[in-house]
Formats: C-alpha cells, sequence, structure tokens
C-alpha cells in the first residue's frame, strides 16, 4: 500500500517559568479520525489553568497529512494578534491577549482541520515549544493577567486519516482438476485499512472471464471472511483463477492496485484407460521348434498404465504372460517365445489387459502361422543293376559282377554323412560312405561280388543301413533283387560289352 509515512516528530513538553508542577495548568489536544477529504474541527483546551490572560500557539503537524484551514478563539476578550499569525508548512502561530484573565477549564479556541492525506497515514499534532521562521523564533508559551509566564504541561493530539483496503491474501483452488467436474474455489477477503467497508462485490475469473459473483455486505477494518466460488472448467489445460475484490469499484479505498490475487491451474482432460494391441506377428514354423511373436501394444488413453497383463495364447489356450507399464499416447513392442508341438495352422493370440478399460474392444489381436513337418532327408535307393566284369550275359558261380545302385535323396533337408551296405541273403557283405547327399540329389554306389554257390540269392542295397539319418521315412531305404547263380561249368557265351 502507498503510505505517506507521517513525519514522527517527538512530543515537546514545554516547561516555562517555575520549576514546581504543583497545580500546573495543562494544555490538551484531542485525538482524531478523519477520511480522506473530510473536514472537522478540533477544540484546544486548557485545563486547570488560572488568570489566563494571554499568549501564544505554535501548533504543528504533518502538512501532508492535514491542512489548517482556520483558528477561531472560543474565549471572549481573548483575541488573536492579526499580525503574529503565521501558516508555514506544517506550522500555525497565533497569538492571543485579553484585559483580564480566566481561569479553570477552559476551551480555549477551535482548529478547522481537512485530511488531505490518504488512507492509514497519521500525524500527530502538538504545541511546539520552539519554531525558527523568517530568521526570527516563535514560542509556546502562557501568561497571566500580570504578564507572568503560567507553567503548563501539554497533551498532543494524534490525527488519523482512516479508509477501507480490501486485499485478497489467499485462494484455494484444486489440484489436478478435471474437465466438466465442479470445484470449490475458497478466496480470504481482508479488510487491511482502518475503516470499515460497506457492502462490495466479489467476483471470480477464469482466463479473464467473469465467472461468479458475491456480495458482501459489510466487513469491519481488520476483519476478514472467505468467500466461496464453484467452478467447473468446461476445457482442458491452462487456466488462470483471479478473485477480485470490490470488482464494481462501489468502496474508496486507500489502495485500489491490490484487489484482486490469481493462481494458474492446469485442468486435465477426463481420464481415459484404453490399452490396445496393434499387431501381433510370427513367421510359419516348423513343428517343434521355438520362434518369436512379437506384439506391439499401444496406450490410446491419457493415463500412464502400470502392470498391463499381457498374455499370449495359441488356439485359445494359455501359453505365457508379461507385465508392462506404459505412458500415456506411447507404445511398446513385447515378445514371447513359442513351441508348436503339431503340424498344421495355430492362431496366435496377443491379449492385454487392464482395470476401467475403456474400451476393451481393441485389447486383443491375432495372426495365423502354418507349422510343417520338420526338414528332413529321405533316403531312397533306385535302379539295382548286376553287370558281369567278363561280359557273362549269366550269373555264374566264381565269377565277379558289379552290383550298382542310384540312392537318391527325395526328402526336404540335406543328408550328413551315412552307409550303404550290400547284402547278399541277408549278410552284409560289404558297404560304402556316402559323405552328405543334398535334397534332391542322387549318387551311384556300386559293389564287386563273386558268388562261389550256385542257385536262387537275393542281392539287397541298403541306404543308411548304419539307421545314423533322422529320415522322413525309415521303410523305404531298401531295394533287392533275386537271381539265380549257375555252376561254374556252363557252357554260357560272352554278351558283347557296350
Amino acid at each position: 500500500m502507498n503510505i505517506i509515512k507521517p513525519i514522527l516528530l517527538a512530543i515537546i513538553v514545554l516547561l516555562t517559568g517555575m520549576a514546581s508542577t504543583s497545580g500546573m495548568a495543562t494544555v490538551e489536544l484531542p485525538n482524531v479520525a478523519l477520511h480522506p477529504g473530510e473536514c472537522t474541527n478540533i477544540t484546544v483546551t486548557v485545563k486547570n489553568v488560572n488568570d489566563l490572560a494571554g499568549g501564544r500557539v505554535v501548533l504543528s503537524y504533518n502538512a501532508s497529512v492535514i491542512k489548517i484551514e482556520k483558528l477561531n478563539f472560543l474565549i471572549n476578550g481573548l483575541n488573536p494578534t492579526p499580525n503574529l499569525n503565521y501558516e508555514r508548512n506544517g506550522t500555525v502561530i497565533c497569538s492571543f491577549a485579553g484585559s483580564t484573565g480566566v481561569s479553570g477549564n477552559i476551551s480555549l479556541m477551535n482548529v478547522s482541520i481537512r485530511a488531505i492525506g490518504v488512507g492509514n497515514t497519521s500525524t500527530p499534532i502538538y504545541l511546539n515549544k520552539t519554531v525558527h521562521i523568517n530568521n526570527r523564533d516563535f514560542y509556546t508559551y502562557l501568561k497571566n493577567s500580570a504578564s507572568n509566564n503560567i507553567n503548563f504541561s501539554m497533551k498532543n493530539g494524534i490525527i488519523t486519516i482512516i479508509q477501507p483496503d480490501l486485499t485478497v491474501t489467499n485462494l484455494q483452488v484444486p489440484t489436478n482438476p478435471i474437465v466438466n467436474n465442479t470445484y470449490a474455489i475458497n478466496a480470504t477477503i481482508k479488510n487491511i485499512g482502518t475503516d470499515n467497508a460497506s457492502s462490495f462485490n466479489v467476483v471470480l475469473k477464469d482466463n479473464g472471464n467473469n465467472v461468479a459473483t458475491k456480495t458482501v455486505n459489510s466487513l469491519n477494518a481488520k476483519s476478514t471472511t472467505t468467500i466461496s466460488f464453484n467452478w467447473k472448467p468446461s476445457t482442458e489445460g491452462a487456466h488462470n483463477l483471479t478473485v477480485v475484490v470490490d470488482s464494481s469499484k462501489q468502496v474508496n479505498e486507500t489502495n485500489e492496485l491490490n484487489n484482486q490475487l490469481s493462481k494458474m491451474v492446469y485442468v486435465k482432460p477426463i481420464p481415459i484407460h484404453d490399452v490396445a494391441v496393434e499387431s501381433v506377428n510370427a513367421n510359419n514354423t516348423v513343428v517343434n521348434t521355438t520362434i518369436n511373436v512379437t506384439a506391439t501394444i499401444s496406450n490410446k488413453g491419457n493415463q500412464n498404465e502400470t502392470n498391463i497383463n499381457v498374455s499370449l495364447y495359441a488356439n485359445n489356450q494359455y501359453q505365457s504372460s508379461s507385465f508392462l507399464n506404459l505412458d500415456a499416447g506411447k507404445n511398446k513392442t513385447i515378445t514371447f517365445t513359442y513351441i508348436p508341438t503339431t503340424v498344421g495352422t495355430v492362431a496366435l493370440k496377443v491379449k492385454a489387459v487392464i482395470k476401467n478399460d475403456n474400451n476393451p474392444s481393441n485389447n486383443e489381436k491375432e495372426t495365423t502361422i502354418t507349422v510343417s513337418a520338420k526338414p528332413k532327408p529321405d533316403l531312397i535307393p533306385q535302379n539295382i543293376s548286376l553287370k558281369s566284369t567278363e561280359g557273362l550275359n549269366e550269373y555264374v558261380e566264381n565269377h565277379t559282377y558289379n552290383i550298382t545302385a542310384l540312392v537318391i535323396n527325395t526328402g526336404t533337408n540335406d543328408s550328413g554323412a551315412f552307409n550303404v551296405s550290400l547284402k547278399i541273403d541277408g549278410n552284409t557283405i560289404n558297404k560304402t560312405t556316402i559323405n552328405s547327399l543334398t535334397k534332391g540329389s542322387s549318387k551311384l554306389v556300386s559293389f564287386l561280388w563273386t558268388p562261389n554257390t550256385t542257385g536262387a540269392h537275393t542281392i539287397e542295397i541298403v541306404a543308411d543301413s548304419g539307421n545314423n539319418i533322422d529320415e522322413l521315412s525309415e521303410n523305404n531305404n531298401k531295394i533287392s533283387k533275386q537271381i539265380t547263380v549257375n555252376p561254374e561249368n556252363t557252357n554260357f557265351s560272352a554278351t558283347p560289352k557296350k
């Protein structure tokens, strides 16, 4: 507040004449309260005086607070001396004299004053012992009819300019308000001035727009009151809430610049909980092979979510779960592992669950994969053939034959090393090793055999005879041929070699 500090002048007690104070007269000035611009009269009284016949009054005050407009002596016969009347920036000098003295308690004179200071300022008004004006000293004194000094003491007065001063000392606003909800706004109003305030209005504003108005019928000086408003924000974001006291300028105040208080409030949207499964991805695979299933989870709401339960299902059978936290507007990718145990199609579904989800329709999504059998080689011997190394066209004992067969890998994977065996009548008589055979390729194997017995024989070629290769089928690894071996003394013609 802009308060003009009064010039604090020491109260001067003027003691003149005799040293003894017994039966001493007293000059008194009253305490007065005025409104700015108001005029009033104050009376200078002299108490317990004997034979007052003249004197001089040197009256001092703060000229920025009050103005003395007129002096009027009230005792007949005590008249001011015109040529000794002065008013100089806070000092009035007036001498008076009479032909006869007066005694007792006397109303000496009226002083007409006007309040020119602002509210809450004040000034002492007192009889000054001495002042120096225009190179002269002027004293305050009282004399009796014999021109002797009268001893007196002084009781000075205080002139106070009173005025209300309304201000908002506290503003209570909600924390984390939500749009379209109603909240109480409480404002503490205080009259920090020196005068009571009559009726005035108090307004609540939101971003400069009037929300509500309340009326306070009166508020005493130094008193407080609390005003409550209902506030329902209709938009999100920043809101500058301001309470203005005496918004209609009904009260003349000391300070019109301290009538409002503001606070910034940030209004949040209505809470929306919405967790969605955006995508589910997995590749086709083979049975009993571990694959990754990835899912993108997004938080489409406006609230941060914790402990989101994300679960994987295969053909609606629960597989595993994971938990994650996700801020509003963010997304995360989560990865599950899955091992299919059967061949065929599998529907992989990911489901995200939170409490109070406002949109459960987007909580799950699925994708379908194809599970194939595991790639394996399939080793099949074909085209078994026997040819005489001597060009014979028959099978004769004690003659050598080249037995050949073509081994084909008809499977879906390459093979490792495996043996191919030659069996005669169920007995293994020879074998060879193929280090590897890629899928779709073949290799010719050959064996030399010299039969030493006649009659029927079963010739058999066995691929992967050691059963070292895991194949698509283990039932097609053999090929056989039935032949008859003739005695050696039989006359056979040679078969021309090609």
